[in-house]
Parts: C-alpha cells; structure tokens; sequence
C-alpha cells in the first residue's frame, strides 16, 4: 500500500494477507473395488475427514442397490479430526455384474464444499464362485484286479472351497479322500479304488462322482 502526502513524499506498508481453507472436507474408504461371491456379506469402512480450520456438521448420502446401506449420515467434525462410517453390503446369492455406491459428502449450510467416492463391488454368482471341474479319463478299463484310477479337481471359482465328494457306483468301487479343500485357480487329487470280485461279471458300469 502506498501513500502520498501533500508534499509528494510517499510512505509504503507491506500487508501480508494469510489466506486459510476455513471449510474442507474429505471422504476416505478403505477400498474402492471388492470382488465377492453372490449371497455374501461384507462391510467396508471410511473416514468423514475435516482438512479445514473450523467445526462442520456434514451429511454424507449414498446412491446404491437397496442391498448395500449406510450405518451414519450425519457428522460433526472439529479440524483436523475425522469420524468413521461404514458401509454394509449384503449380497443377494443370484447378483451378478459390478455395482456401485457413491458416496457423496457436503458440509451443512455450505453445499460447494464437498467431497465424494465410489465403491465399485464386481459380483460373481454363487455357483460360479465355488465352481469345480473333475480333469479324468472318461473310461477305465480293468483286469479284474485291485487297482487305483486317479484323477483330479480343479477349483475354477474365485475363492478357497471345500469339495464334499460322494460317488455312485457298485459297491466294489470307493473314493479317497471324501473331502478336500483347493485354493481358486488350484487342482486336487483324488484316487478311484477299483477291486472287483471274481464274481463281478464282465461288461461296463457307470461311476458318477459329485
């Protein structure tokens, strides 16, 4: 700033002007893409974060699938601070495809000073998730001797799964193990013992392993 004074003599002031954010706010979350199983259910945290220099009262609203909910809403937060949300979804067992939530956070009174975020959640269906397929040769010859036919179980699903076996065959035929677990991507083996009596007359019988 600079003044004159009748005499053209001229006193300068140097003004230092301190510009301060008073209001802003910022919405965290955990993460912002899921992958999961139809019928599942999951929650996922955020943060209401108040970066400015003054108290604020926020509303956070969400637009989403009527199975994904909100547990808060309203917020009041002093600088600096921060306060937790979370967001529950469950998972209808026949969804499939990618949902969003969006999020959407404004201080009261004050709605240009805002923040948003969105959850993207990839649903695969309940069946796909677990999905197995059996890797064997479709026929198993015999010489009437006490033999092992082995095979395999590969987990074609997404997630870790425990496979129940059963198996519907003559009684001189049977399984091991009846149960196993395989990592998504992973195969496990099985062995088909096959001892059949002298009694056990030629021709071909059908195994069916589930």
């Amino acid at each position: 700033v600079n003044a004159f004074s009748s005499g053209n003599a001229r006193k300068g002031l140097v003004l230092d002007i301190n510009v301060e954010r008073c209001h802003s706010i910022k919405l965290e979350l955990e993460k912002e893409y899921d992958k999961v199983c139809g019928g599942a259910k999951r929650q996922y945290s955020g943060d209401m974060a108040n970066d400015g220099q003054q108290r604020d009262d926020m509303e956070l609203t969400l637009t989403a699938p009527n199975w994904i909910t909100l547990d808060k809403t309203v917020f009041s937060v002093s600088p600096g601070d921060k306060e937790k949300f979370v967001l529950s979804a469950d998972i209808p067992a026949n969804a499939k495809g990618t949902f969003n939530a969006i999020l959407s956070a404004a201080v009261k009174n004050l709605p240009s000073v805002k923040s948003g975020k969105k959850l993207s959640i990839e649903v695969v269906p309940k069946y796909d998730c677990y999905k197995a397929d059996i890797i064997s040769d479709e026929k198993i010859s015999n010489s009437y001797s006490d033999e092992y036919a082995q095979f395999r179980i590969r987990n074609s699903g997404i997630k870790q799964a425990s496979y129940e076996i059963s198996l519907e065959a003559p009684s001189w035929v049977s399984i091991e193990p009846k149960k196993l677990t395989i990592n998504h991507g992973q195969t496990g083996s099985l062995n088909l013992k096959i001892n059949p009596g002298e009694e056990v007359m030629e021709g071909a019988y059908a195994v069916k392993i589930q």
